[in-house]
């Protein structure tokens, strides 16, 4: 695998740089295009899992939480001796917490796509910081704009 030499570095050229902002932007690019991708699998995971926790909510109980009641957000060290949901086997103080297979399988695979979201953007925003930090990249910045909305554009043709 490359590396991208250390583009941070005050002894970074401005060839690296622009290098490494192009790098970030089709890192980015791929990433949601990945998405893209997947996002009808994404979108049936959300509507199942949605359907199965509405379903079972009232099977699950509520355990009272020891990051509320301090008004700090933080829990007390009172509050997490009290409260333990889960013992160290996996059971909850109202007996075994199952979750079945498949919902555990949809679940994962939808963090997994709905990741390359989070990513795609990740990688944009470091660009774009490089971009802000080094005023000389302005024009690389405006073709990657264009080269964006272009690929938009294409993706959503078909």
């Amino acid at each position: 695998s490359m590396r991208l030499k250390n583009f941070a570095s005050p002894l970074a050229s401005d060839g690296d740089k622009k290098l490494a902002v192009l790098c970030y932007r089709c890192l980015s690019l791929l990433y949601l295009r990945m998405f893209k991708l997947k996002k009808d699998h994404a979108m049936k995971y959300s509507r199942s899992l949605m359907e199965y926790f509405k379903q079972n909510a009232s099977k699950v109980t509520q355990i009272p939480s020891p990051w509320v009641g301090n008004g700090k957000n933080t829990p007390s060290p009172v509050s997490l001796n009290n409260v333990s949901p889960i013992n160290s086997v996996g059971n909850c103080n109202n007996g075994p917490v199952t979750i079945p297979q498949r919902i555990h399988h949809m679940a994962a695979s939808h963090v997994n796509i709905t990741s390359n979201v989070l990513r795609g953007y990740e990688h944009w925003d470091m660009a774009d910081k490089l971009t802000r930090d080094n005023k000389g990249m302005m024009i690389l910045s405006i073709l990657c704009l264009r080269m964006r909305m272009q690929l938009v554009t294409f993706a959503l043709k078909g």
